[in-house]
């Protein structure tokens, strides 16, 4: 009968145990998805940065051909293209 309770302790602290690591497991998991997460929320925030830096680098480089395209229209005249 000792023997018996002696069992059954064991094997409720048995699943206690693994009922325990499992949470564990599980919430070192989602604490690393999360951390993974942040970083590449970050990572693409940044990105997003340069792009944008760029792209009013190369508006400011198209408008500045566009000016250049204007001008040269308004040089040619009947005579030029003769």
């Amino acid at each position: 009968m000792v023997e018996a309770i002696k069992n059954k302790i064991n094997n409720i602290e048995y699943r206690e145990k693994k009922i325990f690591w499992t949470l564990f497991s599980i919430f070192l998991f989602l604490l690393v998805s999360y951390g993974i997460e942040i970083n590449n929320t970050i990572m693409n925030a940044v990105s997003k940065q340069n792009m944008e830096k760029e792209m009013i680098s190369l508006n400011s480089d198209i408008n500045s051909m566009e000016f250049d395209y204007i001008n040269s229209k308004n040089k040619i005249t009947l005579d030029y293209a003769r």
